[in-house]
């Protein structure tokens, strides 16, 4: 049974969100400041109310407790623009009406355009709406982002200024402008789901809900006729396709278990249906992008009956094709690890070694993890070893720094 501690954790990453959401629907971007310490006071106040005993349903009690903290805010500042919501029918009735699904996915959205607004700048957009939409707090944006916690906080507190100055509006824009702030939007969600599947926090390696945020809000977007459109389709499935390995990434003793020794028997055939379909609604569109790519791989992997029949060269494909379309050296280090499974060892460490590593910051340990596997290819244990050292002395994640602590204990 999960302790009131780990069901508070689970709704705040499930809540949050939404609750800023509707509250700055209410208030205003002006105050998110007031408003996120509000949603603070409220789990503050669960986890004190819990502590005897969890409700029979803790998402209503927090919702109450969220709303009921918002009509005292609403009563004690009288010049805050929800004064609006206020003219037709009982104050709680409004509220209540607020907080109903088909609301919050307004407000989210409304939530999401905003924080990808042209006017802020776009390294601040992402850090901003990393922070507002998905409750991820600096650390886990830093790692998302391979930045410095620093320099997170300093676009944080920039993009809230530029908001009040510019009296950015709290709205879904219209379908003419919504093509210049989709492409952020698409990156905040893949960048979430991301820090889902391969955390970089130091005791999971995998973290579901946010796998499931990310998801949940794609979805959101792809309901929306106006936004939905062949890349927003394609992220969706490849969501729904990297999903499918979620159970099989982790024993049950809390280690990690590689793509090649992942029991696949144990993978979900419903959502690699799903996400099959998604992917052919995709390549209706006439304009292929990076997450057509991106899916294309993880469907490979999907369709792989075990590792060694995986279509490394197709793969090798699609990565050339995302590399011409937007050019990383994180795509050449997926490169590095497909030669070595070709059996191009040698050409994969002629790849590595000359790598600007500066670009990777707190994930730059998968640099050294995929040194060390090429140096294994060719039987250079020592070298191999040491690489091996490197990636377990600057990994964050315990799982992973275990699972490189017992490759050097096997050289």
């Amino acid at each position: 049974m999960s302790s009131p501690k780990e069901i508070i954790e689970h709704l705040f990453r499930h809540h949050n969100g939404r609750m800023l959401a509707v509250l700055v629907r209410i208030f205003g971007l002006e105050h998110m400041e007031m408003l996120e310490d509000a949603i603070q006071d409220s789990f503050v106040k669960a986890y004190q109310s819990w502590k005897n005993g969890i409700p029979p349903n803790p998402e209503a009690w927090l919702i109450k407790v969220a709303r009921n903290r918002t009509i005292d805010l609403l009563r004690k500042q009288s010049k805050i623009k929800g004064e609006q919501y206020l003219t037709h029918g009982s104050m709680s009735y409004t509220i209540d009406h607020l907080f109903q699904n088909e609301n919050i996915a307004d407000a989210q959205l409304s939530m999401i355009f905003a924080a990808c607004h042209p006017l802020l700048d776009p390294r601040d957009q992402i850090v901003f709406a990393l922070k507002t939409i998905s409750g991820l707090n600096r650390k886990e944006i830093a790692s998302a982002l391979l930045l410095k916690e620093e320099n997170v906080k300093k676009r944080i507190t920039r993009a809230k200024k530029r908001i009040i100055d510019e009296e950015i509006l709290f709205e879904i824009p219209d379908a003419y402008q919504i093509a210049d702030r989709l492409g952020m939007v698409m990156n905040v969600l893949y960048l979430l789901f991301m820090e889902g599947f391969h955390s970089a926090s130091r005791q999971k390696i995998v973290r579901q809900e946010l796998c499931a945020e990310a998801w949940r809000l794609i979805q959101l977007v792809n309901e929306h006729t106006e936004i939905s459109n062949g890349h927003t389709i394609a992220l969706e499935a490849l969501f729904c396709l990297l999903s499918v390995r979620l159970p099989s990434k982790i024993n049950e003793d809390g280690t990690l278990v590689t793509l090649k020794d992942q029991d696949r028997s144990l993978w979900s055939m419903p959502m690699m249906q799903k996400g099959s379909l998604l992917m052919n609604r995709a390549l209706e569109e006439n304009e292929v992008g990076i997450y057509h790519y991106e899916a294309a791989i993880a469907a490979e992997h999907c369709k792989a009956i075990d590792f060694k029949s995986t279509d490394w060269s197709s793969i090798a494909t699609f990565y050339d094709k995302m590399e011409d379309l937007a050019p990383s050296g994180y795509y050449q280090l997926n490169r590095a690890m497909i030669l070595i499974q070709l059996n191009k060892a040698e050409e994969a460490l002629h790849l590595l070694l000359p790598l600007d590593l500066s670009y990777l910051n707190s994930r730059i340990y998968l640099y050294h993890a995929t040194l060390a596997e090429a140096y294994c290819a060719i039987d250079d244990d020592l070298n191999a070893k040491k690489a091996f050292q490197c990636a377990a002395e600057l990994v964050q994640n315990d799982i992973e720094r275990s699972y490189f602590e017992k490759r050097i204990n096997m050289l």
